[in-house]
């Protein structure tokens, strides 16, 4: 016993031809599609420029210690920061 299977038609538009039925939601208000492509389009360039602050603070932190010349630091654990190190506790 074979079952046959309809293909679903896709939506005729004034006989131009067969037009998908996506397509035809996304372009039946043009207004509503523009909006919702400048949303994407912004949170992708917000995602990008997220990218190059994160390799710019990478790049910039790395310089710092690449400047050193040595293997090994010993500083004192009552030092918050690299740049104002304080004496070792006696």
């Amino acid at each position: 016993m074979r079952l046959k299977l309809r293909r679903s038609k896709a939506l005729s538009w004034r006989g131009v031809g067969r037009i998908p039925l996506a397509w035809h939601n996304l372009t039946h208000e043009r207004s509503r599609l523009l909006v919702a492509v400048a949303g994407v389009t912004f949170a992708v360039l917000l995602m990008f420029m997220n990218l190059g602050f994160l390799g710019a603070l990478v790049s910039t932190t790395v310089n710092f210690y690449d400047q050193f010349n040595g293997d090994i630091f010993l500083i004192s654990p009552q030092s918050l920061e690299i740049s104002s190190t304080k004496a070792f506790p006696p």
